[in-house]
């Protein structure tokens, strides 16, 4: 049996429990080191992003982007974030978890994140 590209791209698409897929980024504001067990973010800043683009153009592998403005982040310090299936701990599946060197948003500032998946 051959997976075939178009099933390639497919799994790089469903890939996860149940068939689901992820639908969105959440930000947080912990650090330290991630573990393959962990299964959400550190500190969590309740501020999820339903992307703004999923691409999946390109055979056997899917782009999420994801962008919050300025006015939204304003105040906020995150550091990491989570590609999941659900906006909580409850409600979703971490697929990718991420630390990034933590910012402080003043208003000025937008945040744009994208993750690609590839399955080979």
């Amino acid at each position: 049996m051959v997976m075939l590209d178009t099933g390639k791209s497919g799994a790089a698409l469903l890939l996860g429990p149940s068939g689901t897929r992820p639908n969105l980024f959440n930000l947080g504001s912990g650090s330290g080191t991630i573990a393959v067990t962990d299964t959400w973010l550190k500190a969590d800043l309740d501020f999820p992003r339903i992307f703004t683009n999923v691409d999946i153009s390109t055979s056997k592998e899917t782009t999420w982007t994801g962008d919050w403005d300025a006015l939204g982040l304003s105040g906020l310090t995150p550091s990491e974030f989570v590609l999941s299936t659900g906006s909580t701990i409850e409600s979703g599946t971490a697929w990718v978890l991420e630390y990034f060197g933590s910012r402080t948003y003043d208003g000025s500032r937008e945040l744009q994140i994208q993750i690609t998946l590839q399955v080979y």
